[in-house]
C-alpha cells in the first residue's frame, strides 16, 4: 500500500492509494479510443472511414493558430501524454464499488473511451470530473474531435452512443462552456457540428435535445459579445477595486457606519467578484504563474480585493492616534467580523483577521490590553478559523453546517489545489494518467463552483455616504504604519 503524502492535516482530505483495493483488466476486445488511436496512425484510410460531414467540424491546424493566445498556457501545462509502452498489458486502472467501476487511472485513450463505452452504464460522475479535469491530461480540441469521431462512426450501437455523446455535450455546454468561449475556433466547429448534426440525426427526442443545445450555445455566443461591448464601452468598478496608489483620503470615518451595513456591503462586493471566476482560473495553479493577469483576471481580483480590505484595517487603526479611538476602531472591526460570519462570509472575516492579526496592529499592547475580555475572546475564536489553525479544520467545519448564500474562504480554495497538484503525480508508474488526482481536483472545482450558485439579495440600497467611503479607501505605507 502507497500512502499520500503527508501536509499538515490534510491526510484526511487527500487520501493516500491503496493499492490493494485496486484492480486491472485486460479488454477483452478493442475499445472505441483503441480503434480511434488504430485508425488515426493511417491519416488517408481514416478520412474515408467517416462521414464527410466530420471533415466539416474537426479542428484543423491553421484553425488554432487565430487561438494561439487563448490556448498558451490554458489546456495543459502537464509533461506530453504518451500511449502506455509495449510492455504494459493493460491500459486502466479501476475499483469495484457494488456494482459500479470506478476509474482510477488510464491511458488518454482509455479514458476517453470510458465516456462513451456503451458496454457499461453511463457514470455521470465520471463525466463531470472528467469534463472538470481533462485539461490536465489532454486538450478541449482532442476530446471534441474524439467525440464528434465517435458520433459520427459506423458501428453496432450507433444510436445508443450518439444518445450517450449528446447528454456528455449537453452537460460540458452547460457548466463549462468557457472551454469554447476561450477557444474561438473551438466555439465555431462546435456551432457547426450542432447545426449538421441537426440536420442528419434521425430521433426525434434528440433532435430536439440538439436544438436545445444548438441554441443555448448560440445565447451563451451572444452573452459574451454583449459583455465585451458592455465592457469596452463602460467598464464599471466597485468601490473597493481601485488600486491603492489610485485612492483619495476618506470622506467619514468608519465609526459613523453600523457594523451590520458595512458587512452586508462587504458581502455583496466579495461574493459578486467570486461569482465571476470561471473554473478554468483555477486550473494550473495559473494565479502564481508569469500569465497570471491572462489566465487568472477575475481570480486575481478576488485576491487583490482581499489584501486591499486588509491593508485598510491596518491603516485604519493605526490612523487613529488616540487610544480610546483606536480601542473603538477594533472593537468594530470585530464587531464587523462576527457579523460577517452570522451573514456567512468567511472571506471578509479572514480579512479583518489578517489586518488586526499583522505586526502593525498586534504591536499595539495597551490596544488589545484595553479591549473588553469578550472582544479578545472572540478574536481568539476568530483565529481558530484561521489558516494557521489546524489547517482550518474549525472553518471546514463550520461551513458544512451553513446553507446558502455563502462567501467562502478562497485561500482555502487555494491552498487546497497547490497541495493536491504539487502533492500528486500526474501519472503512475506505470505511465497511465492518475485519474485518482483527478477526482479530489474535480471535487475541489465542484466545491467552488456550488457556492457560485446563490448570490446574497439583501433588502434596500446602501447609503451614498457608505458608497463613497469605500470609494475613497486609503491605504498607507509600509514607512507610515511603522511610525
Amino acid at each position: 500500500m502507497r500512502k499520500a503524502k503527508s501536509w499538515n492535516s490534510m491526510e484526511e482530505v487527500i487520501s493516500g492509494l491503496d493499492r490493494e483495493k485496486k484492480k486491472t483488466r485486460r479488454p477483452e476486445r478493442k475499445t472505441e479510443a483503441e480503434l480511434f488511436y488504430e485508425i488515426s496512425q493511417e491519416h488517408e484510410d481514416y478520412e474515408e472511414a467517416f462521414d464527410s460531414i466530420t471533415d466539416d467540424f474537426l479542428i484543423a491546424d491553421d484553425d488554432k493558430e487565430e487561438d494561439e493566445d487563448y490556448a498558451q498556457g490554458r489546456e495543459s501545462s502537464h509533461s506530453e501524454i504518451t500511449s502506455a509502452p509495449q510492455s504494459q498489458l493493460y491500459d486502466i486502472l479501476y475499483e469495484q464499488e457494488e456494482a459500479k467501476l470506478v476509474i482510477l487511472g488510464g491511458t488518454e485513450a482509455r479514458l476517453m473511451g470510458s465516456l462513451v463505452d456503451v458496454t457499461q452504464d453511463l457514470d455521470m460522475t465520471y463525466v463531470k470530473e472528467f469534463l472538470m479535469t481533462h485539461h490536465y491530461f489532454t486538450s478541449s480540441e482532442t476530446v471534441f474531435n474524439y467525440l464528434v469521431q465517435s458520433f459520427v462512426k459506423e458501428e453496432p450501437d450507433l444510436s445508443l452512443r450518439q444518445s450517450r455523446i449528446i447528454i456528455i455535450f449537453e452537460k460540458w455546454i452547460e457548466n463549462h462552456y468557457s472551454d469554447f468561449k476561450n477557444n474561438r475556433s473551438l466555439e465555431k466547429n462546435l456551432s457547426k457540428f450542432l447545426k449538421k448534426t441537426l440536420l442528419n440525426y434521425n430521433s426525434e427526442r434528440a433532435s430536439s435535445k440538439l436544438r436545445r443545445l444548438r441554441r443555448q450555445s448560440r445565447e451563451n455566443l451572444g452573452k459574451r459579445r454583449a459583455q465585451e461591448m458592455e465592457v469596452n464601452s463602460k467598464p464599471l468598478q466597485d468601490p473597493s477595486s481601485r488600486p491603492p496608489e489610485d485612492l483619495l483620503p476618506p470622506t467619514s470615518s468608519i465609526l459613523q457606519f453600523q457594523p451590520l451595513e458595512i458587512s452586508k456591503l462587504l458581502c455583496v462586493l466579495e461574493h459578486n467578484k467570486y461569482c465571476s471566476i470561471p473554473i478554468s482560473e483555477f486550473y494550473h495553479q495559473s494565479w502564481n504563474g508569469s500569465d497570471s493577469a491572462k489566465l487568472s483576471p477575475g481570480l486575481l481580483k478576488c485576491i487583490n480585493h482581499f489584501n486591499i480590505i486588509s491593508r485598510w484595517i491596518i491603516t485604519e487603526t493605526v490612523n487613529h492616534l488616540n487610544l480610546t479611538q483606536r480601542v473603538s476602531v477594533v472593537k468594530m472591526f470585530l464587531n464587523i467580523a462576527e457579523t460577517c460570519i452570522e451573514l456567512n462570509n468567511y472571506n471578509s472575516a479572514m480579512e479583518i483577521y489578517s489586518g488586526l492579526n499583522s505586526s502593525y496592529v498586534s504591536r499595539l499592547k495597551k490596544t488589545w490590553k484595553t479591549l473588553p475580555t469578550k472582544y479578545t475572546d472572540f478574536f481568539k475564536e476568530l483565529e481558530k478559523l484561521s489558516p494557521t489553525t489546524s489547517n482550518c479544520k474549525f472553518l471546514r467545519e463550520l461551513i458544512k453546517t451553513q446553507s446558502p448564500p455563502i462567501m467562502p474562504y478562497v485561500g482555502l480554495f487555494l491552498k487546497d489545489l497547490t497541495f493536491t497538484e504539487d502533492g500528486n503525480p500526474n501519472k503512475f508508474d506505470n505511465g497511465l494518467i492518475n485519474f485518482e488526482k483527478m477526482k479530489q481536483l474535480a471535487k475541489i472545482f465542484s466545491e467552488i463552483r456550488a457556492y457560485q450558485q446563490v448570490e446574497y439579495n439583501f433588502d434596500g440600497q446602501f447609503s451614498p455616504s457608505l458608497l463613497n467611503y469605500f470609494g475613497s479607501l486609503v491605504n498607507a505605507d509600509d514607512a507610515t504604519l511603522q511610525e
